[in-house]
């Protein structure tokens, strides 16, 4: 039996965020009888004050160890005081900040030494065939494997591609990457698993080795076309500053002319970005995190993600095709699906004015929401499991 070990920084939860999600694949996939699977959870984000990690993760694997926490066991975890204070922050404190001045944005951690050496503890007690490591972010000193164990970057993103398109929009990423610092990290692993093609061909264009594109994989949520009965609005998204952003500029700059033309619409906005959005806006109900979203999806028309800055494929747009929602977003939204056309379920509007008017018309069109519903589901079914499966299996 082979054991594979996976370096995340947080537990890959259901109906989490979009790194949450994708890490979640690789379990899933990797879950059967030939492997013996390790979960290493270097954050600080934690599920409660005291916790079950196996039952928080509800995917049983053989060992999960949680290095910030002041006990961690597959059944049972205390976090570290900073995790406790983080939890009592967002139970208490959620929506007292001051959103959309802040031009500083994290888009990651690096290891510090000590979590480096934690993590490298635990691979040397496990001793796997395979490690995977969740991004650059998590990448430690490799000379602590033994000769013939496999490491796997699982990339999610081209992170000096993200930082160049904040600094466009006036944003100061943190931490800064460059090309050097991140193909440097990258060149250490034996394989490189890049999210889209086009993450994939930047990777191989830098001379980096074994790189395999492995889109994020969905499955059907909806088997019927939605009725198109209603004209509300789905967005779903974390509190990650490029949604807090994008979702703020919607609400700002389209919501009051869609609301104009027609008061009865309704926007259902689902995640931890509802923590930094005002409660202010007209017709927005701010539902915040939900154990499954399926039946506002059924009650849906139309979903959005107004994203301006960033990179790589956004995974919320694979849940509204799962649930039969055609998507309105930006160029930079539909990166990673190369559908942005008139007869596609993802529809291209990069200004306030083109959104308004795309939206619009689409919600007042139900042959055109049915029709655009049935190619959202058929869209879907080309990011199932069963292909990213076999390709992961290659690299195992």
């Amino acid at each position: 039996m082979k054991k594979v070990v996976f370096v995340f920084e947080d537990l890959p939860v259901e109906n989490g965020n979009g790194f949450s999600t994708y890490n979640r694949a690789f379990i899933s996939c990797v879950n059967h009888e030939e492997y013996s699977i390790s979960l290493i959870i270097t954050g600080s984000n934690h599920q409660g004050y005291i916790y079950n990690p196996q039952q928080v993760l509800n995917c049983k694997v053989s060992s999960i160890k949680v290095i910030n926490a002041l006990l961690s066991t597959t059944q049972f975890c205390i976090p570290s005081i900073k995790g406790v204070l983080k939890l009592f922050y967002r139970k208490f404190l959620k929506g007292r900040v001051s959103v959309g001045d802040d031009k500083l944005v994290k888009i990651g951690r690096w290891l510090t030494s000590g979590e480096r050496a934690s993590v490298a503890n635990e691979i040397k007690k496990i001793k796997p065939d395979v490690v995977f490591v969740d991004t650059i972010f998590r990448s430690f000193d490799f000379t602590t494997l033994a000769p013939d164990c496999k490491t796997v970057l699982i990339g999610h993103d081209v992170f000096f591609e993200r930082c160049a398109s904040m600094i466009s929009n006036g944003l100061k990423p943190s931490p800064m990457i460059t090309p050097e610092l991140e193909l440097g990290v990258i060149s250490q692993y034996e394989d490189v698993i890049a999210i889209t093609e086009h993450d994939g061909a930047i990777y191989q264009s830098h001379h980096i080795k074994n790189v395999h594109v492995l889109p994020s994989p969905i499955s059907r949520r909806a088997f019927i076309p939605a009725k198109s009965k209603t004209k509300d609005l789905f967005y779903l998204g974390s509190r990650a500053h490029h949604n807090v952003n994008g979702l703020l500029w919607f609400l700002n700059n389209v919501w009051p002319s869609v609301l104009a033309a027609d008061p009865q619409v309704t926007l259902y906005v689902v995640g931890s970005v509802c923590e930094l959005i005002p409660k202010t806006f007209s017709n927005v109900k701010l539902l915040g995190m939900l154990d499954s979203f399926s039946e506002i999806c059924d009650v849906s028309a139309v979903a959005i993600n107004p994203v301006l800055s960033g990179s790589g494929m956004k995974i919320k747009t694979l849940d509204y095709l799962a649930n039969g929602l055609p998507c309105i977003t930006t160029e930079l939204g539909a990166e990673g699906f190369r559908m942005g056309s008139e007869n596609g379920p993802i529809l291209i509007a990069n200004n306030a004015e083109d959104f308004s008017k795309v939206l619009l018309s689409l919600i007042h069109d139900g042959e055109r929401l049915s029709l655009l519903s049935t190619e959202a589901l058929k869209l879907a079914d080309h990011f199932s499991f069963d292909g990213f499966k076999e390709r992961l299996g290659k690299i195992l």
